[in-house]
């Protein structure tokens, strides 16, 4: 017996041994964060493009959860911000606070509570294999990024 999916969720088969429910805007945190907390790992497509190349648009990301996995700088983390859940690499975490950025970001995200982090991605699924996204380096060059641009703007030059 299937259950029809909510009324505000659009039912989206990213593979055929897969049904893919994407619940509406208002949901989407909510299901996340009871999945995480009912679930060590769970798995879901990515929407966005913000952190291509190591994640693209489609792909399906295992998530951990935080009773699972602690954040550590140059993870992918899952946060939950006002315009929604968002994927994006850990840069900073200092006194209860975190800094995230999107991999082709301009700047940082705003600063975050560490409360706001829902999971940490564990990899993403290629080809049948979990290819782990990881980087300490790319969020320290994300970290040099953002940094050059704020310098840039204090100083007069621009973005």
């Amino acid at each position: 017996m299937s259950a029809d999916p909510a009324p505000s969720a659009a039912v989206v088969t990213a593979r055929p041994d897969l049904l893919v429910v994407e619940p509406g805007p208002e949901r989407r945190e909510a299901l996340l964060r009871e999945s995480l907390s009912a679930f060590e790992v769970v798995s879901f497509p990515v929407t966005g493009a913000c952190m291509t190349p190591a994640v693209a648009p489609g792909e399906i990301v295992r998530v951990a959860a935080k009773s699972v996995q602690d954040p550590r700088f140059g993870d992918i983390v899952l946060v939950a911000s006002r315009e929604g859940p968002r994927l994006h690499r850990l840069v900073f975490s200092g006194l209860g606070h975190i800094r995230t950025r999107g991999d082709r970001a301009l700047g940082f995200d705003g600063v975050r509570r560490r409360g706001d982090v829902l999971g940490t991605v564990l990899g993403v699924e290629r080809k049948g294999a979990l290819v782990p996204v990881y980087s300490p380096w790319r969020a320290l060059a994300s970290l040099l990024a953002g940094l050059s641009k704020r310098a840039r703007l204090a100083i007069g030059l621009g973005a």
